[in-house]
């Protein structure tokens, strides 16, 4: 658990951040009605706001990988 704390908090931190940031924009600002699971629009604005928390995790994970905290994932587990 200490190394999750570590190595992944702050990398989730600003994907969650990211994405719940969006979706709060597309929910208050462009569709001011509840979407539903069932639209092809609620999906569309997930994936762009999952896009968007990869974009805006990578330069966290990067500053991490280049500290030593967390490891790339190229090779197997260790």
């Amino acid at each position: 658990m200490r190394k999750f704390f570590r190595s992944d908090l702050l990398t989730v931190s600003v994907f969650e951040l990211a994405l719940l940031g969006w979706l709060a924009l597309m929910h208050f600002l462009v569709f001011h009605e509840a979407l539903r699971p069932g639209s092809p629009v609620f999906w569309l604005i997930i994936q762009v706001g999952l896009i968007i928390g990869f974009f805006a995790a990578w330069p966290p994970t990067s500053l991490l990988i280049r500290r030593g905290v967390k490891t790339e994932l190229l090779g197997t587990p260790q």
